[in-house]
């Protein structure tokens, strides 16, 4: 059984961007991916969790949360500071 879902053919980025977002706005933060480009970020995830090569099942990776973390630093804005800045929103 995996252990990490991919439940979509397309769309299972922009899935987990908008779950992110959503969950960090309940925190009272807003996430700006454009921060961040695509593929630091597709390499952060990545990196995450730990990886098995598909054809060499003894040729791990374990997972490494510093790239992610250094991703999250980057896009992660507290809300009342983009309230400040925009009084708008």
């Amino acid at each position: 059984m995996p252990k990490h879902t991919h439940p979509f053919p397309e769309g299972n980025g922009r899935s987990m961007q908008t779950l992110l977002s959503q969950l960090a706005r309940d925190a009272g933060y807003e996430l700006r991916f454009a921060n961040i480009d695509k593929r630091s970020w597709d390499t952060a995830a990545a990196r995450s969790m730990p990886q098995v090569n598909a054809r060499e099942l003894l040729l791990t990776r374990p997972a490494d949360a510093k790239l992610i973390h250094a991703a999250f630093k980057a896009i992660v804005v507290p809300l009342e500071r983009v309230r400040q800045a925009n009084p708008e929103r």
